[in-house]
């Protein structure tokens, strides 16, 4: 092999670490700058008030919680899987109360039947 065969075969090889560690240090500063991003946005969520919160589906709480996440952490997500297991913990108890509006329609349904199968008495 030629070392001018070498020499080109080095470079591109150089090259390509090269694109892929300024690819990853991108990466990574695009990262960073979002998460910096969604923790302010998240502070600015701790001047609203309680009714506001809950119209988007949060407490204060969890705004205090997302906001005391550490630096590394995008406290947005927090904030998003809160809210989602909120609604899911809803979700569940509002079909255990259906469930059992069911059960007791039915219980219902069935001493009505019950009572209308009797034969009616006369009082002598």
């Amino acid at each position: 092999m030629t070392t001018e065969l070498r020499s080109s075969s080095f470079l591109s090889r150089l090259a390509d670490v090269s694109a892929s560690a300024l690819s990853a240090v991108g990466a990574f500063a695009v990262r960073r700058w979002r998460i910096h991003r969604n923790r302010r946005e998240v502070r600015q969520l701790l001047d609203w008030n309680a009714h506001s919160l809950k119209d988007i589906g949060l407490t204060p709480m969890d705004v205090r919680l997302a906001a005391s996440m550490p630096g590394s952490v995008d406290s947005s997500t927090r904030l998003r899987i809160l809210a989602v297991e909120r609604r899911a913990g809803e979700r569940a108890q509002a079909r255990e109360r259906m469930a059992e509006m069911r059960r007791i329609e039915a219980a219902a349904r069935r001493t009505v039947e019950t009572d209308s199968e009797r034969p009616e008495t006369t009082a002598c």
